[in-house]
């Protein structure tokens, strides 16, 4: 089939099933890196290639496509593979945004509540981000785009990222009014209080002066005061309501009160009242404070013990395998290999069953998560080696003497001995 056979009309226009990128249309440019739009089988693509060939460049955009290959969350853009030979040079291929960026979309001049929704979503994904251990590094309105169909967030842009292992470029990441001050300094170990910095600045292009302690939190200097990663920081702003709700509930019932009482009091007692009220106000917004410090806490707590609960369970799961993989290694016969690996079965599962037993329900689950793909990896380990050897003589053979003795072995359990005619 010729390449133009491959190519079939359409309502509309032509879809090229050869599989090949077609129709390339630069749409953005930066120091680094070009970003082209092209076709697919009929769909758009966004592709990111390097500037310069030299081998330092691809190495970064390799690097790139790795920590956004695993990240799979609905803000965030999707990396769909790498193409080390195209037209325009090696280059990732993402899903195709077609929407505007923030300061885009702050340009329409959207409602407060448009405004909560797009910053809901951005916070949902940098927590995502910082759950999978990457910190993004460049967050400003340039990388966080808004879908023209239904106004949703997508984060894109990993170039600048790194894991928490892994501090990719000495090169300054994020333009200078987005970045943190350890980020500006080029220190050695960032970490996800950078990111909450710059979600701090995008804060005040979204809200301007509102959600002032939050805000600040976010942009402390001291990255210490700082809310520990997104997550944490999500949880802040979702608190904010019942904050606005009782300052809102406080002064609706001291105003009632003023109504009242409005002709009976002087005005030293009118103000008296009005800064007593406040500090109602800013003790009730302490108490909240320490109500999100405890919970923080409790959360730190519970994740400390899902993680050493998960270690030692992989521990001993572990264990549990080499010995039943020294064993499998020992046997001639199938069918005794594979009394180890339904042995290794039955011990996980006990294993499992006994960690799973001292966590709540939450945790469990968490650990599960964790676990089950572990137990499942290496029991098809396992019984891949079993399936390699040779089944165990067949019955009605002239070596069914033979054939009955290792059945005997099987059926009391004893292990494998050689028979000797």
């Amino acid at each position: 089939m010729t390449e133009e056979s491959e190519i079939f009309e359409i309502p509309g226009g032509r879809v090229d099933y050869s599989g090949a990128y077609t129709d390339f249309v630069l749409m953005h440019s930066t120091s680094r890196s070009l970003l082209y739009r092209a076709v697919r089988g009929g769909k758009y693509f966004m592709l990111k290639t390097i500037k310069t060939g030299d081998g330092m460049s691809e190495s970064v955009l390799r690097r790139e496509y790795e920590l956004s290959l695993g990240m799979q969350h609905h803000h965030v853009a999707m990396t769909v593979t790498y193409e080390p030979s195209l037209p325009i040079g090696p280059a990732i291929v993402m899903e195709y945004v077609d929407g505007v960026d923030l300061r885009g979309f702050l340009a329409t001049n959207p409602d407060a509540a448009q405004r909560r929704r797009v910053f809901s979503q951005m916070l949902d994904a940098v927590a995502y981000i910082h759950r999978s251990g990457v910190i993004h590094n460049d967050l400003k309105p340039e990388n966080i785009l808004i879908t023209r169909s239904n106004c949703d967030v997508k984060i894109i842009d990993f170039g600048y990222s790194a894991d928490s292992a892994h501090y990719l470029t000495r090169t300054l990441g994020g333009t200078r009014r987005y970045a943190s001050p350890e980020l500006v300094e080029r220190a050695d170990d960032i970490d996800t209080r950078s990111d909450v910095y710059s979600l701090g600045v995008i804060m005040a292009d979204l809200f301007g002066s509102k959600y002032g302690r939050i805000r600040r939190r976010c942009m402390a200097t001291e990255r210490n005061r700082r809310y520990r990663n997104a997550e944490y920081l999500q949880m802040a702003w979702q608190r904010r309501n019942w904050l606005n709700w009782a300052v809102a509930a406080t002064v609706v019932a001291a105003a009632v009160a003023g109504v009242v009482v409005w002709t009976q009091m002087r005005s030293s007692d009118i103000r008296q009242a009005i800064d007593e009220a406040s500090v109602r106000v800013e003790s009730l917004a302490t108490r909240i404070d320490s109500v999100a410090e405890a919970e923080r806490l409790a959360a730190e707590r519970r994740q400390a013990t899902v993680d050493s609960v998960t270690a030692t369970c992989r521990s001993r799961v572990e264990a549990e395998y080499e010995q039943r993989m020294r064993a499998v290694a020992a046997e001639v016969y199938r069918d005794f290999a594979e009394r180890h690996v339904a042995a290794f079965d039955a011990s996980v599962s006990r294993i499992a069953e006994e960690t799973y037993a001292e966590l709540d329900v939450t945790s469990a689950a968490e650990v599960r998560r964790l676990v089950d793909p572990i137990i499942a990896e290496k029991h098809t380990s396992l019984a891949t080696r079993a399936r390699a050897l040779q089944p165990m003589i067949e019955e009605n053979t002239s070596c069914e003497e033979e054939f009955l003795y290792y059945k005997s072995l099987l059926r009391g359990g004893k292990p494998f001995r050689r028979w000797r005619q």
